[in-house]
């Protein structure tokens, strides 16, 4: 009897660990409980879209629904793809009652109406909160993987997004993001977080997307510009940049060390980044070879700011 007892007491605690296991919790701070795996799954992001596309390629789980932002060629990096899903969360979130997913994922950027309304529909949501550099989107992944019971697929995916992204030594040089609306990215952002697997450095040291004046532009004194466009548009960027008070004095201008990103790639927080870095990766490459050619193009030294 005693035998049993302590036989039982085990598979009851081998219960409570194998229940606390399956027990997440969302970015919004509520609980999961992930007992068997979701057959059915949408998502109201891009980013969530672009990842559950390639974490449910060849499984047995069906995508049916995505974000709207999913079939604009400028953001999105899955236009091809996306016209294989039938249906998109927009702003009609009781569409989605019709096809009664198992699961939602959301973004924690998201209408709390959303959530509410999906919710009051009998349709179970995961919010994801993180976006701030490519640790939280290997997370994301990792955290998706594990709701939907694919703990190995996002294990591959994030494991194929570090040997694409290598960290590379110091290149002694600096980069500013430039947008017509005035905003540059700086710390505690994806881009920062990518730059400096790229071995450059922000001269934006603020945290987020400031708004800077013109005198702080001038004495950042950056070895790049990065901007959001095609290849084809860098002579109208850079005319745009001359014009844009603090900008057209900087020598990064004067050398043509602007470096233009596709936007689906620049605002990229899923495993697309990657393509971002090879991307910027090798306009840098070409950048040095330039200025091997040519020394001239190089940034003067210059006094590290405080």
């Amino acid at each position: 009897m005693k035998g049993m007892q302590l036989a039982l007491s085990a598979l009851g605690l081998c219960s409570f660990s194998a229940l606390a296991e399956s027990m997440l919790k969302d970015g919004a701070g509520r609980e999961w409980l992930s007992n068997k795996p979701p057959s059915t799954v949408a998502s109201s992001f891009l980013a969530g879209d672009e990842i559950l596309i390639e974490l449910l390629k060849d499984t047995k789980v069906k995508l049916v629904a995505i974000s709207s932002v999913a079939d604009d060629k400028e953001y999105s990096n899955i236009v091809a793809l996306a016209k294989e899903i039938p249906h998109r969360i927009g702003a009609n979130p009781e569409s989605i009652a019709k096809i009664r997913p198992d699961v939602v994922f959301l973004a924690s950027w998201n209408r709390p109406e959303l959530q509410k309304t999906l919710s009051k529909l009998g349709i179970h949501t995961f919010t994801i909160s993180d976006f701030n550099s490519i640790e939280d989107i290997q997370a994301n992944i990792t955290l998706m993987g594990k709701v939907l019971h694919l703990e190995e697929k996002s294990r591959q995916m994030v494991e194929r997004m570090q040997r694409q992204m290598p960290q590379q030594n110091k290149r002694g040089t600096t980069f500013i993001t430039f947008d017509a609306s005035g905003v540059s990215l700086g710390k505690k952002t994806i881009l920062d977080s990518l730059m400096m697997r790229l071995g450059l450095e922000n001269a934006v040291t603020e945290t987020g997307w400031p708004k800077l004046s013109a005198e702080s532009i001038a004495l950042r004194r950056p070895d790049y510009i990065i901007s959001g466009g095609e290849s084809t548009d860098q002579k109208s960027m850079e005319l745009l940049i001359k014009k844009t008070p603090g900008w057209s004095i900087l020598h990064a201008l004067k050398a043509g060390n602007i470096l233009m990103i596709p936007g689906r790639l620049l605002s990229s927080a899923s495993q697309f980044v990657s393509l971002a870095y090879a991307h910027l990766d090798q306009l840098l490459n070409e950048s040095k070879m330039r200025q091997i050619r040519d020394p001239n193009l190089k940034s003067p030294k210059r006094e590290s700011l405080k």
